[in-house]
């Protein structure tokens, strides 16, 4: 049986993170001979990926582990005879040559007129996603759709959802192709009356009976979760890249608990277990979405989300502390000289501060820290992603959005968007195992949109 674990410097029984660092280890080295025009064997780098495939997932390591732990039997020797020839030597194993030449390659050091970068991502091939758009482009399509949208008494917010999606999903690039959408407006146009005509039947009960609008909440809870779900398909089998739809492939049940069962959960634990739920919501959003016959997966843990929110915890209730003993400090020093009057100014100029840059700040750095916890523990088949976003400039781009869209009334919001979907592109990147090309897609077919317009209609839309 082939040991993948030597094919890629392992000890047997080594750890899947210990793999996959390996295998990146391995990549780097084969794309920095080919980088500097002295290409390794293809024959090795089959043999790599062939490891990786049967070692990088959890699920296929155990299986594979499992049948290497089995001992095997020896097979018995054909009895000698006196005019037999004398055996010739053992032929040796192709796998084992592979393997052993593969080890061999790796150790060797680069033969190139330059020395091989130090820096472990240069030898890296990393695609970056562009966002090409521009806020005035963005701009003279949102005061259409608005503008429509108004006119049509909400009518044609379906089409113009259309064209904003087009719009993005067009200009953000990868490899330099871009994406599409291909939802149809209709379709999603009965997908909102149908939402809202739920929301409705929930604002009438509400106002006729708290006991009606409590039964209304229990039968109509099953409903959520099916509506969610549908939606998470329907954007997924509308968008494309290169001609390939992406698929997503999940049961009712998943969804139920995800987003009902896990929501119980926050509630009954007073929002501790909130970290835990919207782990779950992006591990059911991301593991249930394929492109090409290959499946996203993601491995960021409860781990990752809890520390984010502790560190925002910890910060959030240290600013509110040092703006209270600030106003305290300040009435101490201007007491007697101003009076009660200017204790109240004073009490509403540090609150302001307080809304405007602490609460901001804090929202600001779960958003990038989320983003770069997860994507980075985010894989599309033997393809790895990777966020590095960063606190201070995400939190300028805020800050100065926030600024600019009060001064001009709104006006500035196409810019704003535009800003935070060109930040998010450029920090984001797919490190490719092999070329971008050798996907292989499958047609998916075509679906309602019942749950599209559903999480428009409540506002829910969840970023990654």
């Amino acid at each position: 049986m082939q040991n993948y674990y030597q094919t890629l410097g392992l000890p047997v029984g080594a750890s899947l993170e210990a793999v996959r660092d390996a295998y990146k280890q391995a990549l780097r080295h084969f794309l920095r001979h080919q980088q500097a025009g002295t290409p390794l064997p293809q024959a090795d780098f089959d043999a790599l990926q062939v490891a990786y495939a049967e070692l990088g997932t959890a699920e296929r390591k155990a299986a594979y582990d499992q049948q290497l732990a089995q001992p095997t039997q020896p097979q018995p020797a054909p009895p000698p005879t006196s005019q037999s020839a004398p055996p010739p030597p053992p032929a040796p194993n192709p796998a084992h040559a592979s393997d052993l030449a593969l080890s061999a390659l790796m150790s060797a050091p680069t033969r190139s007129a330059q020395p091989a970068p130090e820096s472990a991502d240069d030898g890296v091939t990393t695609h970056r996603f562009e966002f090409t758009g521009s806020g005035g482009e963005y701009f003279r399509i949102w005061i259409v759709n608005l503008l429509l949208t108004i006119l049509t008494l909400g009518i044609y917010s379906a089409w113009a959802k259309v064209r904003r999606e087009q719009y993005f999903r067009r200009n953000t690039l990868l490899n330099g192709s871009g994406f599409d959408y291909h939802g149809d407006p209709k379709a999603i146009l009965k997908g909102r009356v149908i939402a809202w005509g739920l929301l409705l039947i929930l604002t009438i009960s509400e106002k006729l009976n708290p006991a009606y609008y409590a039964i209304a909440i229990i039968l109509l809870s099953p409903a959520l979760p099916w509506l969610l779900w549908r939606s998470f398909r329907f954007r997924a089998r509308n968008t494309s890249w290169r001609g390939l739809r992406f698929d997503f492939q999940s049961g009712y049940l998943s969804a139920f608990v995800t987003f009902i069962a896990y929501g119980l959960l926050t509630l009954v634990t007073l929002g501790l277990a909130f970290p835990l739920q919207l782990l779950r919501i992006k591990q059911f959003m991301l593991n249930n979405l394929s492109f090409g016959g290959f499946d996203f997966a993601t491995k960021a843990t409860a781990k990752d989300f809890y520390i984010v929110f502790l560190i925002a915890t910890v910060a959030s209730t240290g600013g509110f502390v040092a703006i209270f003993i600030a106003i305290v400090m300040a009435g101490m020093m201007l007491g007697n000289l101003a009076g009660g009057i200017a204790m109240m100014v004073i009490i509403g100029i540090l609150a302001f501060v307080l809304y405007v840059l602490i609460m901001p700040l804090v929202s600001t750095y779960v958003q990038v820290n989320l983003a770069n916890r997860l994507w980075n523990k985010t894989s599309l088949s033997s393809h790895q992603f990777e966020c590095d976003q960063r606190l201070g400039a995400m939190f300028t781009i805020v800050i100065t959005n926030w600024l600019m869209i009060v001064l001009t009334l709104g006006l500035y919001w196409p810019w704003a968007k535009i800003r935070l979907a060109a930040y998010r592109a450029r920090h984001l990147g797919l490190i490719a195992a092999g070329s971008l090309d050798d996907f292989v897609g499958y047609n998916t077919a075509e679906q309602q949109a019942l749950g599209e317009g559903f999480a428009d209609a409540f506002d829910f839309d969840i970023a990654l």
